[in-house]
């Protein structure tokens, strides 16, 4: 065999692992920093459970008729297990940690200014909201995703 077209076990290597993706590169290594395409959150579903609580709550209902903290912790905790059934039939490994909450006031035509502010990565974590107006209530409910490296 002539000399330029010996390799060996090193070249090999080398030339193999030009071809790796960063896929197979993290499945050898034991560990993903990002979650695959169909692990990611349906942000569309999330939407839909948070809007269908409030309305299932909220819909007909005036500031006389519910006891804000009750009915903010009851969108809470509803709102909690919609999410964690969707959350468990996509996602098995509980990487995403998430965290809802529900802002309730009386309404008196007003505007209204909520923010969240925290630290994460664009590409792994996601944020819904979804909010419900009638002529005397404002509900805001926000789900945060936060992918756990």
């Amino acid at each position: 065999m002539p000399k330029d077209q010996e390799t060996t076990h090193d070249d090999n290597l080398l030339v193999n692992s030009n071809h790796l993706t960063e896929e197979s590169l993290e499945s050898l290594m034991g560990f993903r920093l990002k979650p695959r395409f169909n692990e990611t959150i349906n942000l569309l579903l999330i939407k839909k459970v948070i809007h269908d609580v409030h309305y299932e709550t909220l819909q007909g209902k005036t500031w006389d008729d519910l006891d804000p903290k009750i009915a903010c912790n009851e969108i809470s905790v509803a709102i909690n297990e919609g999410v964690k059934a969707v959350y468990q039939s996509i996602r098995e490994d509980g990487r995403y940690k998430y965290m809802v909450q529900t802002f309730i006031s009386k309404f008196h035509s007003q505007s209204l200014n909520l923010q969240t502010r925290c630290i994460w990565d664009p590409n792994t974590d996601r944020i819904v909201f979804d909010n419900f107006v009638n002529s005397y209530i404002i509900c805001s409910s926000q789900v945060v995703f936060i992918y756990y490296y």
